[in-house]
């Protein structure tokens, strides 16, 4: 900075010399740009202004959480873009619902019983705390608020009895975090940080929660322990506690874009609505009223003018860079959120197959990331507060070790006919198996093969072999080729 000042007063009265003073820097820029490896770590003219700061994740997201959470929850409710992108990451992560399969180990004839109680509690809306959707319609809440707040929390409240299985689950802001909770925990070495408690190895093991959103009412925090608490977020660094927006470093972006969009539209119509001017020429004598015969048009209307007066409509201006900055602008903001600008913005105009379908691919990445390492450890924790709630009131046995298979929602395939035809191919090459197969398409394994032996059953007891199950025609030596598997009488 000083040596910028003294340029300025040299180049005020020795022109020469600030301009040789400025080339011998340049050179000496280099020559120490040059001495290091890595040209990001460069300092020079370019450089100067970028500063990165050597602290922890918590210091830099506890400094910024509540800005820029209620600035992705401002895009969301006023972005038609930001809107779209939280509810297309939550079509794709959950869909109609994450299915689960649960498991007695070793007992594999009492599954059914503990997926028959699954069912009655899953599938009604007596699991909300807030009694408005069932589980699959809780998963979708659950994504939509970290995508766009940056965190969950899930709390597992303890039913009335009348309940069949006593287990409610809460879905809770993150802003019910008592941000303002710190202190030091000397009886065993802990410490309280932003309202969430650590013992002295660093785990969590409390949260001081407000009983009603901080933005309502007056509120008073109480300390929840942490096993009662399912915390979900995607943490970026190592020892994050907490999370941010998933569209954070395209909100800007999203901003400078929307107000944009919003002077375009005003400058467009300000412009529609000058039709034109009225020139009058001096020279002609008329009635001596300056004042033109009419102001405004209206469709279909004909107006007679004064002597002298002439009609020079207006050719609204266009702007030409107007679609080619907003595609760049949207395809930035895209690959902030982790989607495609074609999800982002539901524009196909550009798209042929094999484009859609490499964006597509890359896209189920980071959806495969969300679904296992984000949601799938949240719905494990709720399995086993099932699990615990439904022995409570004996429904399970207390003996045994329960675990649970996810099924993720159905990827739609871009083109059916080729990818289905591939499909078959990897299993009968065994590069997969059929109920993976099964799995990919959304479905629960046991239950297809149960009504494929169902349906299978019913075609043979009828008499009947259709041309899509040749292999289950008891009489292959009966099958004729040419007929595509029709069996013969």
């Amino acid at each position: 900075m000083k040596r910028s000042i003294i340029n300025k007063v040299i180049g005020a009265f020795a022109p020469g010399v600030a301009l040789r003073q400025l080339q011998a820097q340049i050179v000496l820029d280099k020559i120490e740009s040059g001495s290091r490896k890595y040209d990001g770590a460069s300092k020079g003219r370019n450089t100067n202004d970028w500063i990165g700061i050597s602290s922890s994740s918590n210091v830099e997201v506890q400094t910024d959480i509540v800005t820029l959470r209620n600035r992705s929850r401002e895009l969301s409710r006023n972005n038609g873009y930001a809107k779209n992108y939280s509810r297309v990451m939550a079509n794709n992560i959950v869909g109609i619902g994450v299915t689960p399969k649960p498991i007695i180990v070793g007992r594999s004839g009492k599954s059914e019983k503990v997926k028959e109680i699954w069912d009655l509690w899953a599938t009604n809306v007596k699991c909300d705390y807030d009694a408005r959707y069932n589980f699959y319609g809780l998963q979708r809440l659950i994504i939509k608020t970290v995508i766009v707040s940056g965190e969950c929390l899930i709390i597992k409240r303890l039913a009335t009895s009348k309940y069949e299985v006593p287990l409610r689950l809460q879905i809770i802001e993150a802003d019910f975090i008592d941000h303002g909770k710190f202190s030091m925990l000397n009886d065993y070495g802990g410490i309280t940080w932003y309202g969430i408690e650590f013992n002295k190895q660093g785990e969590r093991v409390g949260y001081w929660l407000w009983n009603r959103h901080p933005g309502e009412f007056a509120t008073v925090s109480k300390r929840i322990d942490a096993k009662f608490v399912i915390h979900v977020y995607d943490p970026e660094r190592p020892g994050q506690h907490r999370g941010v927006p998933e569209l954070h470093a395209g909100m800007v972006a999203l901003k400078d874009l929307g107000d944009y969009e919003y002077a375009e539209r005003i400058r467009a119509k300000t412009a529609a609505t000058q039709v034109g001017a009225i020139t009058q020429d001096l020279n002609v004598e008329g009635d001596g009223d300056l004042a033109s015969s009419f102001t405004t048009m209206e469709p279909g209307t004909f107006h007679k003018l004064k002597p002298g007066e002439q009609i020079t409509f207006n050719t609204p201006p266009t702007n030409t860079g107007y679609s080619e900055y907003t595609k760049n602008n949207l395809h930035s903001i895209a690959a902030a959120g982790g989607t495609t600008y074609e999800s982002l913005t539901s524009d196909l105009s550009n798209v042929n197959f094999s484009s859609g379908r490499m964006g597509w691919l890359e896209f189920q990445r980071n959806i495969q990331h969300f679904q296992w390492n984000v949601l799938v450890p949240a719905l494990d924790e709720m399995f086993i507060w099932f699990v615990e709630a439904a022995q409570v009131a004996a429904l399970l046995p207390m003996q045994g070790k329960f675990k649970v298979e996810w099924t993720m929602p159905r990827r739609e395939m871009i083109d059916p006919v080729k990818e289905g035809k591939a499909l078959t191919e990897m299993v009968r090459g065994k590069f997969k198996t059929w109920a993976e197969a099964v799995r990919e398409q959304g479905d629960d394994p046991d239950k297809v093969f149960e009504d494929l032996k169902e349906e299978f059953d019913k075609f043979k007891a009828a008499g009947l072999t259709p041309s899509s199950m040749p292999e289950f025609d008891p009489e292959r030596k009966n099958l004729d080729p040419s007929l595509n598997g029709t069996a013969l009488k």
